[in-house]
């Protein structure tokens, strides 16, 4: 890791506009309570961040075993204190990010196996560094 611990208080919610819940849209909040890092008189400052998506699931077959999910997603993410210590250098320059992109997903239900594939495009950075982010989620409910 970086060196140092940090608290996360998050909350999420999630809302299906239909009854069969093809569709969901989710939203979640966390804010980070970073501690003293190791080796150094520097506490990094907190931040606050913004999750949100829309994806849509459509059935690959009659018995929808088989599901496709597909969807838009981005985030924000903002320091909102000020890193603190000695060696501490940026403590009038807070960071931010956000990033917006796209997922796509299969699911499949008798073995509750979820493989899913996202990219994000970051923008209006400051402070960190800005570019492309990609990843791959395999989820297995048990």
């Amino acid at each position: 890791g970086l060196g140092y611990w940090t608290n996360q208080f998050q909350g999420a919610v999630s809302w299906y506009p239909w009854t069969d819940q093809r569709m969901a849209i989710a939203t979640a909040i966390t804010y980070e309570v970073n501690g003293n890092q190791k080796g150094f008189n520097l506490t990094p400052g907190q931040n606050i961040s913004f999750n949100w998506g829309v994806s849509q699931f459509l059935p690959l077959n009659k018995k929808e075993s088989w599901q496709l999910t597909m969807g838009i997603t981005g985030y924000g993410s903002w320091q909102v204190t000020a890193d603190k210590g000695a060696d501490a250098s940026n403590t009038n320059q807070y960071k931010r990010v956000q990033g917006a992109g796209i997922q796509l997903g299969f699911i499949y239900q008798p073995m509750a196996l979820s493989f899913s594939i996202h990219g994000f495009n970051q923008f209006n950075a400051k402070n960190l560094y800005q570019g492309q982010s990609y990843g791959l989620v395999i989820g297995k409910t048990f």
